[in-house]
């Protein structure tokens, strides 16, 4: 039986926290934007899935089945720290990203093959999968500006890659009237170490693991009147990431490798027939981008929001209101999925949780984070 083990992929635990630290104080009669001088630390992650429950995506099983229109999960997660010099930022940080693209066709294959459930046998599925992951370890060099109108913070990120996955699979899947899967498909594959033919790299002589990338973000904040607030926030606006030798596998995956020599005696083929060498590659990572209008009412705020993570729109609206001085309680609800995010926000301390279902194994949406901030 052919195994789409492709699709498995490590989810981390998720969470967002505002993109930038250096926002709009929780204060709402702060004139200050940012801070010119400070130091935080931070960790933020966002796991989002249209597929099943990330639980079960993470651990590989699949015991719910797939939503009709499946197409997207990723998770974007990182740690690091800040520190603010009269505007100028220096930010050391690690982060790990995954996003996984599919199709409907692939995720009910997928299911049925996972749960031993019969498949239609006169329907031919479709199978499409894009899986691209990256870890790595950076610096952002920033610089800050800000008046009393407005605020304008710009980063420029190296980064060494630690791992690196890109990974396409495009072919067809039907069963026959054995009840058996056969199907062939498409795969290319650019790898630093896991791999869908789980080819070792034997000493670190087959292919070379390193990598490098470059990123701009970008925020951007205008105080229209005393009351109206806009924001610009966007992580990897431009982002490129190049692999100087990595692993590469390219060729046909037939389940079909089964024949009968004239002999009469029966003869495999390998299930994958290809190339399995060595060769550079770049990629990007998907932009994340957050626009948001926040209007002050006396101790209470109206704020909506967008953001756009991987090609997906998410609309948020809520309200925000103030605890204490420089203490602030923010409750956003996504439209669409209904997902509640909370923000409380503090001189000290600001933490973000999102989640979707009160139960974490059924989760399609999770998010947790917290930033340490000291201004001097």
């Amino acid at each position: 039986m052919l195994k789409l083990n492709i699709f498995k992929y490590s989810l981390l635990a998720s969470v967002g926290l505002p993109m930038c630290v250096a926002a709009v104080h929780a204060s709402e009669s702060s004139q200050q934007f940012s801070p010119p001088s400070q130091i935080s630390m931070y960790f933020k992650s966002e796991s989002y899935s249209h597929i099943l429950p990330i639980k079960q995506l993470v651990e590989d099983e699949w015991h719910t089945k797939p939503k009709d229109d499946a197409d997207l999960a990723f998770s974007q997660n990182e740690l690091g720290s800040e520190i603010l010099i009269n505007n100028w930022s220096i930010n050391p940080a690690y982060r790990v990203d995954y996003f996984v693209r599919t199709n409907p066709d692939t995720a009910a294959a997928f299911y049925a093959d996972r749960t031993d459930l019969p498949f239609e046998k006169t329907q031919t599925y479709n199978l499409s999968l894009a899986l691209r992951e990256n870890r790595a370890k950076g610096l952002r060099l920033g610089y800050q500006w800000q008046n009393e109108h407005f605020f304008s913070h710009i980063k420029l990120g190296y980064w060494a890659v630690v791992g690196a996955r890109d990974s396409r699979l495009n072919g067809t899947l039907t069963q026959n009237s054995v009840g058996e899967l056969q199907g062939t498909g498409q795969l290319t594959e650019h790898y630093t170490d896991n791999n869908f033919l789980k080819r070792p790299n034997v000493k670190g002589e087959r292919w070379n693991d390193s990598g490098t990338g470059y990123t701009v973000d970008i925020a951007l904040a205008w105080r229209v009147t005393s009351a109206l607030l806009l924001r610009l926030d966007a992580q990897d606006l431009y982002s490129r990431f190049s692999l100087d030798d990595a692993g590469l596998s390219d060729g046909l995956v037939d389940t079909d490798n089964q024949y009968t020599r004239a002999s009469g005696i029966t003869g495999f083929k390998p299930l994958y027939s290809g190339i399995e060498t060595s060769a550079s590659h770049d990629y990007q990572l998907p932009k994340r981008v957050k626009l948001e209008a926040a209007y002050q009412f006396d101790k209470v705020a109206m704020h909506t929001q967008l953001r756009y993570i991987a090609s997906q729109a998410f609309y948020l609206l809520g309200a925000s209101v103030s605890l204490a001085e420089e203490s602030r309680l923010t409750l956003l609800i996504d439209i669409e999925r209904a997902t509640p995010h909370l923000i409380l926000d503090t001189k000290w301390l600001d933490v973000t949780l999102a989640l979707d279902k009160l139960a974490t194994k059924s989760a399609y949406q999770f998010a947790l984070g917290a930033t340490f901030s000291y201004s001097f």
